[in-house]
């Protein structure tokens, strides 16, 4: 067998592409905050009493402290996941440099605001409540003759709800 010779151009243009995307790989990992491994002995204790868990998360709902099974997810700011906890209590706390991040949980269709919390170094805790889904519309109405009556549309929502302002309504 002969071997085949590439050209230089080829190996030039491979050489290339390697090094800018490993270039650009290296730029991306530097914008995310680093994320030290969790503490999975206290990660859903009641309080984040150890000085290396910086966030203390309690989720809640209508009634109080919620039960157990939330999902709580702490992102960069970019929206980018970086842990997911999923505890047995309404507790989570995160070991996280300092910094911003946005946090958020849920449980099935119920799920809280997606918060933004600045996590100094000394540490912080946010409360989230959980929302209820909201009401499905009403179902329209069929009658006997084949006839469908609608509902009536919702209310409109007041966008600036404490503002004096008047809200242009379309016609």
């Amino acid at each position: 067998m002969v071997p085949i010779k590439k050209p230089a151009g080829v190996r030039t243009f491979f050489c290339a592409v390697f090094l800018g995307a490993f270039a650009f790989a290296q730029a991306s990992a530097a914008r995310e905050p680093p994320v030290p491994p969790q503490d999975v002995v206290n990660a859903c204790a009641p309080s984040a009493e150890r000085p290396d868990l910086a966030l203390h998360v309690e989720v809640q709902d209508q009634f109080g402290p919620y039960r157990a099974g939330e999902t709580v997810m702490v992102s960069a700011m970019d929206g980018l996941p970086l842990v997911t906890l999923n505890c047995e209590g309404p507790w989570a706390n995160f070991r996280l440099a300092p910094g911003t991040y946005r946090v958020m949980a849920f449980i099935g269709d119920q799920h809280s605001n997606e918060v933004a919390v600045n996590v100094p170094a000394s540490g912080t805790s946010v409360t989230l409540k959980l929302e209820p889904p909201p009401m499905p519309p009403a179902a329209p109405e069929l009658a006997d003759d084949g006839t469908v009556t609608l509902p009536p549309p919702p209310p409109e929502r007041d966008e600036n709800p404490g503002s004096d302002s008047l809200s242009y309504r379309a016609p």
